[in-house]
């Protein structure tokens, strides 16, 4: 997986449709085709992920991946005051997956030229048109609703940046072992006090950090609210930072 860092952006998209699905050789060649002609477009920020559990697990990956190569695409455009990025239509938000014997693949990307950057200092607010008056001899007709929104932007800490670039169960013992850590234990014995957990399955792959604060647990890097019970069979790992 891609290097992981800074603020997650949010879109306010829904995914289109799979250019190609399916373990065919003929599916995989025309996708692959498709995936190094986009590489090769300087209008386009791409990321991939991989899963050898299910293509849903594929797609996550791969958008939290793109979520921060758009920001250091951002950082590198010289656009330093932006807080985040809205893309406006759901076509805009594109996905190709692929799957190889046991290993699901997915390809997002989205137009640079499309997306629509917003400052620290913007104001969330949501506009809505409404119908002009109608004249008394003119037909009544519906008249439809626009509205926009920008989504709060949550941003890592810096030590929470590093817990996102763990991606192995080798990775998870190195991290622990660290000075930085007070305690640690099992899946089995959670503290009664706010703790942080990588959650590792069956493959060694680490899917998931997740994060207790006074009995809620949130995902470190989308921030957004989690459970246990998206990642059954899995183990896991807290640990107590000092």
């Amino acid at each position: 997986m891609n290097r992981l860092s800074a603020l997650l952006f949010s879109f306010a998209v829904m995914l289109l449709f799979p250019l190609s699905v399916g373990a065919q050789e003929q599916d995989a060649a025309e996708a692959l085709k498709a995936i190094n002609k986009i590489k090769l477009d300087g209008n386009y920020i791409w990321a991939e992920g991989t899963s050898t559990k299910n293509k849903s697990e594929a797609l996550q990956n791969a958008q939290t991946v793109l979520s921060f190569e758009i920001q250091n695409w951002l950082k590198t455009s010289g656009k330093a005051d932006v807080a985040g990025v809205v893309v406006p239509t759901s076509d805009e938000y594109l996905k190709i997956q692929t799957q190889r014997r046991n290993l699901h693949r997915a390809f997002v990307y989205v137009d640079k030229n499309k997306m629509i950057p917003y400052s620290k200092n913007d104001k969330v607010v949501v506009v809505e048109q409404e119908a002009p008056k109608k004249a008394k001899d003119q037909k009544k007709q519906e008249q439809p609703v626009v509205s926009s929104t920008y989504e709060e932007i949550y941003e890592p800490t810096a030590i929470e940046k590093e817990m996102l670039q763990v991606n192995t169960t080798d990775d998870i013992i190195d991290f622990v072992g660290r000075d930085i850590i007070s305690t640690t234990g099992g899946y089995r014995e959670l503290p009664s006090t706010d703790y942080y957990i990588f959650i590792y399955n069956r493959e060694g792959q680490v899917p998931a950090c997740l994060k207790s604060t006074g009995g809620v647990i949130t995902n470190v890097a989308t921030g957004k609210a989690d459970s246990y019970d998206n990642y059954k069979g899995c183990g896991g790992q807290w640990f107590i930072l000092k």
